[in-house]
Protein backbone atom coordinates (compact mmCIF):
# COMPACT_ATOMS: atom_id res chain seq x y z
CA UNK A 1 0.00 0.00 0.00
CA UNK A 2 1.34 3.40 -0.99
CA UNK A 3 1.12 5.71 2.04
CA UNK A 4 0.41 9.43 1.83
CA UNK A 5 3.94 10.12 3.04
CA UNK A 6 5.57 7.99 0.33
CA UNK A 7 3.31 9.54 -2.34
CA UNK A 8 4.23 13.02 -1.12
CA UNK A 9 7.96 12.24 -1.15
CA UNK A 10 7.71 10.94 -4.73
CA UNK A 11 5.81 14.04 -5.85
CA UNK A 12 8.26 16.35 -4.05
CA UNK A 13 11.16 14.65 -5.85
CA UNK A 14 9.43 15.26 -9.19
CA UNK A 15 9.00 19.00 -8.46
CA UNK A 16 12.78 19.32 -9.03
CA UNK A 17 12.66 17.45 -12.34
CA UNK A 18 14.64 18.95 -15.23
CA UNK A 19 11.67 18.18 -17.51
CA UNK A 20 9.33 21.23 -17.42
CA UNK A 21 6.08 19.30 -18.06
CA UNK A 22 6.90 16.73 -15.38
CA UNK A 23 7.87 19.46 -12.92
CA UNK A 24 4.61 21.40 -13.50
CA UNK A 25 2.49 18.24 -13.25
CA UNK A 26 4.19 17.35 -9.95
CA UNK A 27 3.55 20.84 -8.56
CA UNK A 28 -0.11 20.55 -9.57
CA UNK A 29 -0.38 17.09 -7.95
CA UNK A 30 1.26 18.42 -4.78
CA UNK A 31 -1.15 21.37 -4.65
CA UNK A 32 -4.16 19.06 -5.20
CA UNK A 33 -2.98 16.58 -2.57
CA UNK A 34 -2.46 19.32 0.02
CA UNK A 35 -5.82 20.88 -0.82
CA UNK A 36 -7.59 17.51 -0.52
CA UNK A 37 -6.25 16.92 3.00
CA UNK A 38 -6.18 20.61 4.06
CA UNK A 39 -2.51 20.40 4.93
CA UNK A 40 0.88 21.88 4.04
CA UNK A 41 3.62 19.50 2.77
CA UNK A 42 5.97 20.42 5.63
CA UNK A 43 3.25 19.69 8.19
CA UNK A 44 2.48 16.36 6.55
CA UNK A 45 6.10 15.21 6.77
CA UNK A 46 6.40 16.32 10.39
CA UNK A 47 7.12 13.53 12.92
CA UNK A 48 5.12 15.43 15.56
CA UNK A 49 2.52 13.23 17.24
CA UNK A 50 -1.01 14.27 18.19
CA UNK A 51 -3.84 12.46 19.94
CA UNK A 52 -6.57 11.87 17.33
CA UNK A 53 -10.05 10.38 17.68
CA UNK A 54 -11.12 7.64 15.25
CA UNK A 55 -14.82 6.76 15.38
CA UNK A 56 -16.25 3.31 14.72
CA UNK A 57 -19.66 1.62 14.80
CA UNK A 58 -18.67 -1.19 17.15
CA UNK A 59 -18.32 -4.91 16.42
CA UNK A 60 -16.66 -5.70 13.10
CA UNK A 61 -16.19 -2.01 12.32
CA UNK A 62 -14.10 -1.63 15.49
CA UNK A 63 -12.01 -4.66 14.53
CA UNK A 64 -11.55 -3.26 11.02
CA UNK A 65 -10.38 0.08 12.46
CA UNK A 66 -7.86 -1.64 14.75
CA UNK A 67 -6.54 -3.73 11.83
CA UNK A 68 -6.11 -0.60 9.71
CA UNK A 69 -4.33 1.17 12.58
CA UNK A 70 -1.96 -1.76 13.06
CA UNK A 71 -1.28 -1.95 9.32
CA UNK A 72 -0.36 1.75 9.11
CA UNK A 73 1.62 2.20 12.33
CA UNK A 74 2.84 -1.36 12.91
CA UNK A 75 1.59 -1.82 16.47
CA UNK A 76 -0.71 -0.19 18.97
CA UNK A 77 1.85 0.32 21.74
CA UNK A 78 1.38 4.11 21.60
CA UNK A 79 -0.67 6.31 23.86
CA UNK A 80 -4.26 5.23 23.24
CA UNK A 81 -7.68 5.35 24.83
CA UNK A 82 -10.84 3.60 23.73
CA UNK A 83 -14.53 3.84 24.46
CA UNK A 84 -17.60 2.07 23.04
CA UNK A 85 -17.63 4.08 19.78
CA UNK A 86 -14.15 5.56 19.36
CA UNK A 87 -10.43 5.03 19.78
CA UNK A 88 -8.08 7.90 20.59
CA UNK A 89 -4.56 7.19 19.34
CA UNK A 90 -1.37 9.22 19.16
CA UNK A 91 -0.40 9.50 15.46
CA UNK A 92 1.39 11.78 13.02
CA UNK A 93 -0.66 13.77 10.51
CA UNK A 94 0.41 11.43 7.70
CA UNK A 95 -0.63 8.36 9.72
CA UNK A 96 -4.00 9.95 10.50
CA UNK A 97 -4.65 10.54 6.81
CA UNK A 98 -3.58 6.99 5.89
CA UNK A 99 -5.71 5.37 8.61
CA UNK A 100 -8.72 7.50 7.64
CA UNK A 101 -8.33 6.70 3.93
CA UNK A 102 -7.75 3.01 4.58
CA UNK A 103 -10.77 2.58 6.87
CA UNK A 104 -12.96 4.48 4.38
CA UNK A 105 -11.76 2.20 1.55
CA UNK A 106 -12.34 -1.05 3.46
CA UNK A 107 -15.73 0.00 4.84
CA UNK A 108 -16.88 0.60 1.28
CA UNK A 109 -15.39 -2.73 0.14
CA UNK A 110 -17.06 -4.53 3.07
CA UNK A 111 -20.49 -3.09 2.20
CA UNK A 112 -20.06 -4.22 -1.41
CA UNK A 113 -18.92 -7.70 -0.37
CA UNK A 114 -21.74 -7.98 2.18
CA UNK A 115 -24.30 -7.16 -0.51
CA UNK A 116 -22.82 -9.74 -2.88
CA UNK A 117 -22.58 -12.29 -0.06
CA UNK A 118 -26.27 -11.78 0.77
CA UNK A 119 -27.30 -12.41 -2.85
CA UNK A 120 -25.05 -15.47 -3.01
CA UNK A 121 -26.39 -16.76 0.32
CA UNK A 122 -30.03 -16.40 -0.75
CA UNK A 123 -29.32 -18.11 -4.09
CA UNK A 124 -27.14 -20.86 -2.56
CA UNK A 125 -29.95 -21.88 -0.24
CA UNK A 126 -32.71 -21.43 -2.85
CA UNK A 127 -34.55 -18.94 -0.65
CA UNK A 128 -35.65 -16.64 -3.48
CA UNK A 129 -38.72 -17.58 -5.51
CA UNK A 130 -37.82 -19.32 -8.77
CA UNK A 131 -39.46 -16.62 -10.88
CA UNK A 132 -37.67 -13.77 -9.04
CA UNK A 133 -34.88 -12.02 -10.87
CA UNK A 134 -32.56 -9.11 -10.10
CA UNK A 135 -33.66 -5.76 -11.42
CA UNK A 136 -30.13 -4.75 -12.39
CA UNK A 137 -28.02 -6.58 -14.91
CA UNK A 138 -25.08 -8.62 -13.66
CA UNK A 139 -21.63 -8.09 -15.13
CA UNK A 140 -19.34 -11.05 -15.73
CA UNK A 141 -17.08 -9.85 -12.90
CA UNK A 142 -19.96 -9.64 -10.41
CA UNK A 143 -21.29 -13.03 -11.50
CA UNK A 144 -17.87 -14.55 -10.87
CA UNK A 145 -17.75 -12.94 -7.39
CA UNK A 146 -21.22 -14.31 -6.58
CA UNK A 147 -20.23 -17.79 -7.72
CA UNK A 148 -17.09 -17.68 -5.57
CA UNK A 149 -19.19 -16.69 -2.56
CA UNK A 150 -21.77 -19.38 -3.32
CA UNK A 151 -19.11 -22.10 -3.62
CA UNK A 152 -17.67 -20.99 -0.28
CA UNK A 153 -20.99 -21.24 1.54
CA UNK A 154 -21.53 -24.65 3.01
CA UNK A 155 -24.89 -26.08 2.10
CA UNK A 156 -26.98 -26.14 5.23
CA UNK A 157 -30.53 -26.97 4.24
CA UNK A 158 -33.22 -26.06 6.70
CA UNK A 159 -35.62 -28.87 7.52
CA UNK A 160 -39.02 -28.10 9.01
CA UNK A 161 -39.25 -29.21 12.65
CA UNK A 162 -42.19 -31.50 11.83
CA UNK A 163 -40.12 -33.21 9.13
CA UNK A 164 -37.18 -33.63 11.56
CA UNK A 165 -39.47 -35.26 14.11
CA UNK A 166 -40.91 -37.69 11.57
CA UNK A 167 -37.39 -38.56 10.31
CA UNK A 168 -36.14 -39.30 13.84
CA UNK A 169 -39.10 -41.58 14.69
CA UNK A 170 -38.68 -43.70 11.58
Amino acid sequence: MDTIKSRLLKILALTDSPVPGEREAAKRMLRDLCRKYHIHPDTLLSPEMELRRFKHRGGKDCVLLILCMKFIIGSLDRKARSAPRFIDLEVTKAERIDITDMIRHYRKAYRKDAEDFWIAFVNRHDLAPKDAHESKSITADRLERLLIFMRGIQSDTWIRPAARISESTE
